[in-house]
């Protein structure tokens, strides 16, 4: 799994397969971004808004799709927690 953040506008980019692949964008109603292989319909990746903020309200990241995101060590350096 790779993680990126941006800080100023507090966006967890995930991605859980790097592989190439047809690419489908869906939001849901967290206004979460799904990145779907087409080709399967796997969740390959996701962009998460608000990431800080619904991890210090919530105690974790939940995307009902996936479920609770795993959070690792370099997440939390990455947002200084």
């Amino acid at each position: 799994m790779n993680l990126e953040y941006d800080s100023d506008s507090d966006v967890l980019y995930l991605t859980f397969d790097d592989a190439e692949c047809q690419r489908a964008y869906v939001e849901n109603e967290r206004g979460d971004i799904l990145i779907i292989d087409k080709s399967n319909d796997r969740v390959v990746g996701c962009t998460i808004p608000f990431a800080l903020y619904r991890l210090k309200r919530d105690g974790s990241i939940l995307i009902p799709e996936i479920g609770s995101i795993p959070l690792n060590d370099k997440f939390r350096e990455l947002v200084g927690q």
